[in-house]
């Protein structure tokens, strides 16, 4: 029993000190991106993103990537909070982050505002 839960935590530490590499990075390049660059631009700097959502409003389609920039959750106890989205309209970067994510997306586009 007590090698069973020392091989859990050794994985729970390995998979914690990539996701903290891979977040260190995404919060690197996130730094480099500009408002209004094409989403093929995006994928170069930042690579695939882990996780998106896409919505259709009034003829513009939305898209939302989601990269991780936290490394403290494992697949086990990942939360939206260790992402953060990137929000495209038509194809172009309009803004990224928790909080534009939810004024723009949550409050407005999910409520009839948009």
């Amino acid at each position: 029993m007590k090698r069973f839960l020392a091989l859990i935590c050794l994985m729970v530490f390995i998979s914690g000190c990539s996701y903290g590499k891979i977040a260190k990075r995404n919060n690197e390049l996130m730094l480099t991106l500009k408002i209004g660059q094409e989403k093929k631009e995006v994928l170069q700097v930042m690579g695939s993103p882990t996780k998106n959502e896409t919505y259709m409003k009034n003829g513009k389609e939305i898209d939302i990537w989601f990269y991780r920039t936290s490394s403290f959750a494992t697949d086990a106890w990942d939360s939206d909070n260790y992402f953060t989205p990137m929000v495209f309209e038509d194809g172009k970067l309009t803004g990224w982050g928790r909080d534009f994510y939810q004024q723009r997306i949550v409050s407005q586009f999910m409520l009839g505002e948009y």
